[in-house]
């Protein structure tokens, strides 16, 4: 040990020697991921969210409702995430619980729209624009194109 110049002291290490044995800590989620996987708790991935939300749709009302259960029963096995969802299936959110639902695991459906008048294709001239019209609408579409 060496006397520092605030008073204290500095351990002087030698050769191969390391002041930090164990190593640099783990990171709190690592380590956590690591207890949890070898407890047996799985990751909520994208593929299974689906397939739990796809197993869920096709429960009856009284399986969804002893799925849920209380919230704060310690006895229920499900975790916690599912047993809200299946908590909000069966309450006064039920119909906007199952959109939202069938939304994450399928998407939303797609939607167009008609640009025509009564079947007939939309009449437009470029040429009716005025100048500054033009250069605005060329604006747009450049912008549009370069994905501005």
């Amino acid at each position: 040990m060496v006397k520092a110049r605030n008073g204290g002291t500095i351990t002087l290490l030698e050769k191969g020697e390391t002041a930090n044995p164990n190593g640099r800590p783990r990171k709190v989620f690592s380590q956590l991921s690591k207890e949890w996987t070898a407890a047996g708790i799985e990751r909520a991935t994208k593929e299974r969210i689906i397939e739990v939300y796809e197993s869920l749709l096709g429960l009856t009302m009284q399986e969804i409702k002893d799925l849920a259960g209380k919230l704060d029963d310690a006895e229920n096995p499900y975790p916690a995430v599912v047993r809200m969802a299946a908590k909000e299936m069966v309450g006064k959110r039920g119909l906007e619980i199952l959109r939202e639902m069938l939304d994450r695991a399928h998407g939303r459906a797609k939607q167009s729209v008609d640009h025509t008048t009564k079947g007939e294709g939309l009449n437009f001239s470029f040429n009716a624009l005025s100048v500054q019209e033009k250069e605005v609408m060329l604006e747009l579409i450049e912008k549009s194109k370069n994905g501005a």
